[in-house]
């Protein structure tokens, strides 16, 4: 297995590393939107309530580039993981049928005589 990741362990790093990046980025974005009570980003009534407008501009501009980053990373992590698979199974299937061939089989297949 060591042999097999061996040649992908970057890339298998750079997904875990945008994995956290989009988990975080994800998380970072208010989901609910009940009221005052919420405590995903309660600085934000506090700019609702005081009516400062350039405040809330910065919230909503703030929540955009969470959301573009959001798409943007797990965009990235599903074709970098995508790629990376394919190389695996691509070098699995090379290691198999190396050590196929490798180890000529014993018996010899038996032939059918043909019907007539």
């Amino acid at each position: 297995m060591r042999r097999l990741l061996s040649p992908h362990r970057f890339g298998v790093a750079v997904v875990l590393v945008l994995i956290v990046v989009e988990t975080i980025a994800s998380g970072s974005v208010p989901r609910s939107h009940s009221g005052p009570s919420t405590k995903a980003w309660p600085g934000t009534w506090q700019g609702a309530i005081h009516g400062s407008r350039h405040y809330l501009y910065g919230i909503v501009a703030l929540y955009i580039v969470l959301v573009a980053l959001s798409i943007g990373v797990g965009f990235a992590r599903t074709l970098l993981a995508g790629a990376i698979g394919e190389r695996l199974l691509y070098d699995l299937r090379v290691r198999c049928s190396r050590t196929s061939n490798a180890s000529p089989s014993t018996s010899s297949p038996t032939r059918r005589p043909a019907v007539s």
